[in-house]
């Protein structure tokens, strides 16, 4: 397991992890995927509605959207891949990006505001934080534990790891916001 980026979530950045993905970028340590390569991708931050199939991922200092997002990650290779968007209206992705090869898990429909969590927070330096509801129940499925150091098990077949769709589901479960998440795609 590789980590591919810790960069600044803005738009510049992000179409040049992007680029590097498909191409490699060896100044910035991102390596070109490969047709055998697994992907995971996790979006988070505030998004915007356009339509049922395009809204935006808000960054730091622009917006990206759905379509163009998805065009420069549809081409990038890959084996199979699993996408996480959390940010608002997330739904809008699906569309651009479901395939054979994808899994795509969103916190909500194109159409729905996602939520913080109200109950579900953590301690940290003398303060409390809230996590979005969707991050900290996929956080927590991932980890094996939630941020409080409570076990978790969301390893529902048994096999000894968590999938994407275990993660999902466990969020799905869990989660208590109004807002419906999706999932789309092949089960990784």
């Amino acid at each position: 397991l590789h980590t591919v980026t810790d960069f600044p979530a803005t738009k510049v950045w992000v179409n040049r992890v992007l680029r590097g993905l498909k191409n490699g970028d060896a100044a910035n340590g991102i390596k070109k995927l490969r047709s055998k390569d697994s992907l995971f991708v996790w979006t988070f931050d505030h998004g915007a509605y356009i339509s049922p199939t395009n809204s935006y991922l808000c960054l730091m200092d622009r917006w990206i959207g759905a379509i163009d997002f998805s065009i420069k990650l549809n081409n990038c290779a890959y084996g199979s891949r699993a996408v996480f968007m959390q940010q608002c209206y997330s739904g809008a992705f699906i569309p651009n990006l479901q395939n054979n090869r994808t899994y795509v898990s969103t916190a909500c429909r194109a159409t729905e505001s996602a939520y913080r969590a109200y109950s579900e927070r953590e301690y940290y330096n003398g303060d409390y934080y809230h996590h979005g509801e969707y991050n900290y129940y996929v956080i927590s499925a991932v980890n094996g534990k939630k941020p409080t150091n409570e076990a978790v098990d969301a390893d529902t077949n048994n096999d000894g790891t968590v999938s994407a769709r275990e993660a999902h589901l466990y969020m799905k479960d869990n989660e208590n916001s109004p807002e419906v998440p999706q999932e789309r795609g092949i089960h990784v």
